[in-house]
């Protein structure tokens, strides 16, 4: 029996709904665009600190801090660079995130 739909992913996948401009999908759509793999490979640089996940320009340094290691990515956009803080941080998601001062080790 041959099997009916799109052939089977190298990863496992979510059926998710997303809410997209209706001009992004119209284009998209219009162009064959594959929707899916647009997300996913922006979310795999996302969270692969590929990408700056404010301004999603690649101009920017991953660093680690100082206590826990973890990465955190500074952007050198000017937008950016105004909010005085790493724009992804990594030990943010513990559950005790490190303090300013031990993150820089002071």
């Amino acid at each position: 029996m041959k099997r009916v739909g799109r052939p089977p992913l190298p990863y496992d996948v979510k059926h998710v709904t997303i809410n997209m401009k209706t001009e992004h999908y119209v284009r998209m759509r219009g162009e064959g665009e594959n929707m899916s793999k647009v997300i996913n490979d922006y979310l795999d640089d996302r969270n692969a600190y590929k990408i700056c996940p404010t301004c999603y320009r690649n101009d920017f340094e991953v660093n680690h801090c100082a206590k826990c290691e973890g990465r955190y990515l500074v952007c050198h956009n000017l937008a950016c660079r105004l909010h005085d803080v790493a724009q992804r941080r990594e030990c943010m998601n513990l559950p005790e995130p490190c303090s300013r001062s031990e993150f820089f080790g002071q």
